[in-house]
């Protein structure tokens, strides 16, 4: 006889999976002041290197090329991405809310 029923060894490492793959699709919680965006990256033909993120919220974005993480800005990128709005600042593109890239998600 067996110690354990062969039904039980697809269920015991059900139960021992669960935790790692529930990890891998965990999302980092928003800071008060950060918003997390999905939607593509645009070169726009104002001004010169004037990078918007056109949301699927149906808003867009302004992305600073100084601020941004290096190889994000790809004209034609999709993307999500957590941002800070930025009400303290101008700029000469205006092409959307400007925004300061916090992090890039997958």
């Amino acid at each position: 006889m067996k110690p354990y029923p062969d039904s039980w060894l697809p269920a015991m490492f059900g139960v021992l999976l669960l935790p790692s793959i529930g990890a891998c699709q965990r999302v980092k919680p928003l800071d008060s002041d950060e918003i997390r965006v999905s939607g593509t990256i645009e070169l726009t033909p104002v001004g010169v290197n004037c990078w918007r993120l056109t949301g699927k919220d149906g808003k867009n974005y302004e992305l600073r090329a100084d601020q941004a993480p290096a190889g994000l800005l790809t004209n034609g990128k999709s993307v999500t991405l957590v941002l800070k709005l930025r009400s303290d600042l101008m700029s000469a593109c205006q092409v959307g809310q400007i925004a300061d890239v916090m992090r890039v998600e997958q």
